[in-house]
């Protein structure tokens, strides 16, 4: 069950217009309410809804600030990914209205990935979270081809809440960078795939990052962690 956020939070919005989508726009504060304005939160732990989308595997997956100079032609094929250090991210979240246009370029962007370290507190990893599915949520209501990138760490009792406001049934992405290391990593990192299938039961995935020995290799198209290049 989905319900509007109105029911929730009674918000006023200032009014969206394409003019309005530069660097003029106002301070959000700290939880970013108006960008809640229009978006379905799930009933039972209240997390933004993020909808299916239907695409083919792109030609490549690229780091979203790494296509700015590229030809707008190009980057009709080519996905914008989250798979970098949290400050990367932090920019959109501060600025989500400003990357609008840009993001309108590519073929999709993945949602954004804030990280969910073990060694976080369960609430930090649980707000992170949240900021993920907001962005997603928000820039689908723009318009903006948005590829559900669910994540998780090694808090399995809140497994589904970390599933809860992905699309089931539909394509998603997934990266493993940084969990290839050593051999818990990867325990963790599978825990979680294997919870993950059985709940979204995902169409096809989009691998970002190095296979993981027991994964789906028949729902998969990899792509290799290209922010070890250049």
């Amino acid at each position: 069950m989905i319900y509007p956020v109105q029911k929730v939070l009674p918000l006023s919005f200032p009014g969206e217009s394409i003019d309005t989508l530069t660097e003029t726009i106002p301070d959000l504060g700290p939880l970013h309410l108006h960008i809640c304005e229009g978006i379905d939160f799930t009933s039972e732990h209240q997390l933004p809804v993020v909808h299916p989308e239907v695409v083919s595997p792109p030609s490549e997956l690229q780091a979203y600030y790494r296509l700015k100079g590229r030809p707008d032609v190009e980057k009709k094929n080519v996905f914008g990914h989250f798979y970098t250090p949290d400050k990367n991210i932090e920019k959109v979240w501060n600025r989500p209205h400003s990357f609008i246009k840009m993001f309108r370029k590519f073929g999709a962007i993945l949602s954004p990935d804030f990280s969910l370290l073990t060694n976080m507190l369960e609430m930090q990893r649980l707000w992170n979270d949240f900021r993920n599915k907001l962005l997603a949520a928000f820039y689908q209501k723009w318009n903006v081809p948005v590829i559900a990138s669910p994540s998780w760490s090694s808090d399995m009792k809140n497994i589904e809440r970390y599933m809860d406001g992905w699309p089931h049934n539909s394509i998603i992405a997934i990266n493993s960078t940084g969990v290839c290391r050593d051999k818990r990593s990867r325990h963790i990192w599978l825990d979680g795939y294997y919870a993950m299938l059985s709940i979204l039961n995902p169409s096809h995935i989009l691998r970002y990052g190095g296979m993981i020995e027991g994964e789906r290799c028949d729902i998969s198209t990899f792509y290799t962690n290209n922010n070890k290049i250049g």
